[in-house]
This record gives C-alpha cells, sequence and structure tokens, in this order.
C-alpha cells in the first residue's frame, strides 16, 4: 500500500500510507509521520497528548485530527474576549506560539465553529473580520449575514 495526498505527500485517514506485506508500515497526515492512533482512533486524542507534543507538526496534526473545538474545551482554553461578533479563546502552546480562535455561530444553521487567528488578534471582532480577509474591524462590515 502506498497513499499519497493531492500533493504527493504520504498521507491516509484510514490506514498506514506506507504498508508492506509483513504489514510493517508507517502512517503519515500529509506528508506528518505520525502514530497509529492519531490516524485510526482519533477520538482517543486527548488535550494533554497535545499540550506535551515537542514536534510543532505532530501538534498541529493532533489539533487537527482531534478538532480544535474540542481540543479548546478540553484543555479549558482562556476566553479573553467577547462581542456581538464571537467570542476570542487563548491557550498557550508550550515552546510554540500561543493559538488563539474565535467561536462563532453560522446565522443560517445556527452551527458552532471554532475558528484559528493569528495570536496578536485581542479582540473578538478583529477575529472575525481577519478570517474575512479584513484587516481593520471597521472594514467588515456585512449588510446581511447568510
Amino acid at each position: 500500500r502506498l497513499m499519497r495526498d493531492d500533493r504527493n505527500r504520504l498521507h491516509s485517514s484510514d490506514g498506514m500510507a506506507i504498508q508492506y506485506p509483513d504489514n510493517w508500515g508507517i502512517y503519515s497526515w500529509h506528508g506528518v509521520r505520525v502514530n497509529e492512533q492519531i490516524i485510526m482512533n482519533p477520538g482517543t486524542l486527548k488535550s494533554n497528548q497535545i499540550l506535551e507534543e515537542k514536534n510543532a507538526e505532530v501538534r498541529r496534526v493532533l489539533i487537527e485530527r482531534m478538532g480544535i473545538d474540542r481540543f479548546l474545551l478540553q484543555a479549558h482554553a482562556k476566553s479573553i474576549h467577547q462581542d456581538s461578533r464571537g467570542e476570542l479563546f487563548h491557550i498557550d502552546l508550550p515552546g510554540d506560539e500561543p493559538l488563539r480562535a474565535v467561536k462563532v455561530k453560522c446565522s443560517t444553521t445556527r452551527q458552532i465553529y471554532f475558528l484559528r487567528v493569528p495570536p496578536n488578534i485581542d479582540k473578538a471582532s478583529q477575529a472575525v473580520s481577519w478570517t474575512f480577509g479584513y484587516e481593520k474591524v471597521e472594514e467588515y462590515n456585512p449588510g446581511v449575514e447568510t
């Protein structure tokens, strides 16, 4: 078995990316070598595994596989600002830049989303504006949200 993503990096979401007839192989997520749990059992991942991971690329994959929402809630990320546009959360990552994400609600589906934003953003409105490509909060002024 040899599995790759669209950029030709070793990748498999449902098994080893490379597997030999003797069952030896490598688990990989978009070119990042990971362990079996990350691919086969992401629902069992815990926030402490992410906080203890030394490799930043593996940590990024862990957050992606666990889900940023589940990670932030389980790790007790700190709410640092809230306004009418959303709520901004912060958590320090050892040996890496802090993680900040804004919690927003889709106006149509009412679904909750956590969107990662740069660590220098300190207001929820600023974070939401940034996710739409605006540098300044006052530039993002939708007439209707759908």
